[in-house]
């Protein structure tokens, strides 16, 4: 059986690899086999090398066969647990942010990806086992391979892509022969989602490549999250069937949203980055990489108020302070968040070289000032709203920024 989603649909998405038995087994024969099966299980395990409670192991109904799976390790719980990473190299993208490339390095305990793509791998094992005519179990054959669950998305549409890929390793004996289907799935707002399928017959070395385009197509403005993905189930009869699923991802989709524009879909579970560029505006990098420097946060999250960004602003800048001519005054945190200068509270802090009187503070909480050039103010401001639009970060949504 799948589990249910132990978190609130709209939240993170959980990673898993689970188990259902497609031929049940009757009542009085599973009653009787329950012991057994049970020992199946911590055989099994032991010799996996992972806990009992991740291997689920099913007797046939006459009770003289078995098929146990688990993943090749302890299975994947939360998404706060993985190991998250941006593979900005590998994520190329046009002026879309539509992701060409499958990010690298994606593992069963690494998720890899960025705000337009991401991937995930979970390793699987399955087990046959067959009773002989002394009542031992003995093992009669096996499987071993990868499934892979990768998902695209871009600003200017609502279009999804994701595609499952499922390699075999290794298979023998009373494996072979047995059928894998690679079936696309999907948990939430599946408006217009027609499930599409492969089976082939599993042997050593086979696999299966699946993609689907997907376009849930809501009405109204507000964000909806949605979630296609793949599952694999290899199935023999008399043996029964099991289901392998991957990870899957939360996609946010909006149709301008406010305080954005035009429509397009994201992967919140990776924060969007806004880069500063050193090389393009040298004192504006050198403001933010100073003030955070002091313990200034590099986290930040957006705040969409016209009334309460002015009072931001004129508490960091007031238009008391002395002018450069060619220079502007720059704020940090930017006044369009919850960490500025009024809604952030704190105490300002001036770094050494921003014209203005020197201010030697540190901490997370507070706001620095410096005096930088006009056109690199004003340039750099275009960029944060590009970015803003681009990655689709809404109201109170989290980013990061980072000086380079």
């Amino acid at each position: 059986m799948i589990p249910q989603r132990s978190r609130r649909l709209a939240g993170l998405a959980v990673a898993l690899l689970c188990v259902s038995f497609l031929t049940p087994t009757s009542s009085s024969a599973a009653d009787e086999a329950l012991d057994e099966t049970a020992d199946l299980a911590a055989e099994f395990a032991a010799a996996q090398g992972v806990s009992v409670a991740d291997v689920d192991c099913q007797t046939s109904e006459n009770g003289t066969r078995a098929l146990c799976a688990t993943s090749a390790g302890q299975p994947l719980k939360e998404l706060a647990s993985y190991s998250i990473e941006r593979d900005l190299d590998n994520a190329a993208v046009d002026e879309n942010g539509v992701a060409r490339t499958i990010p690298t390095g994606c593992t069963r305990t690494k998720v890899v990806g960025t705000r337009f793509s991401a991937c995930q791998i979970v390793e699987w094992t399955v087990i046959f086992r067959d009773k002989n005519e002394r009542g031992m179990w003995l093992v009669t054959g096996g499987a071993a391979g990868s499934l892979r669950n990768t998902v695209w998305v871009r600003n200017g549409s609502t279009e999804i892509d994701f595609e499952g890929t499922v390699k075999v390793t290794s298979a023998w004996g009373t494996a072979l022969g047995a059928t894998m289907t690679l079936r696309s799935k999907c948990l939430l707002s599946c408006r217009n989602f027609m499930p599409v399928g492969h089976a082939k017959t599993l042997y050593d070395d086979v696999g299966i490549t699946k993609s689907q385009t997907f376009n849930p197509n809501p009405s109204g403005k507000e964000p909806w999250i949605t979630n296609p993905y793949w599952g694999l189930t290899i199935y023999k009869a008399s043996y029964g069937g099991t289901e392998m699923i991957a990870f899957w991802f939360d996609v946010r989709c909006d149709y301008a949203a406010a305080p954005l524009s035009g429509k397009g879909c994201v992967i919140p579970d990776f924060l969007a980055e806004l880069v500063i560029f050193t090389s393009a505006y040298p004192t504006y990098a050198a403001h933010v990489r100073k003030a955070q420097k002091t313990g200034l946060p590099s986290r930040l999250r957006r705040m969409y108020d016209e009334t309460q960004k002015k009072a931001n602003r004129d508490r960091a800048c007031p238009a008391s302070l002395p002018k450069k001519t060619g220079y502007s005054c720059d704020e940090y945190p930017f006044a369009s968040t919850w960490q500025g200068a009024k809604t952030g509270g704190g105490l300002v802090r001036v770094p050494a070289g921003c014209f203005y009187e020197e201010i030697e503070r540190s901490g997370s909480v507070g706001y620095s000032r410096c005096a930088i050039v006009g056109d690199e103010n004003s340039a750099g401001g275009w960029d944060y709203q590009s970015f803003l639009q681009t990655n689709r970060v809404v109201a109170d949504e989290w980013f990061t920024v980072k000086v380079i």
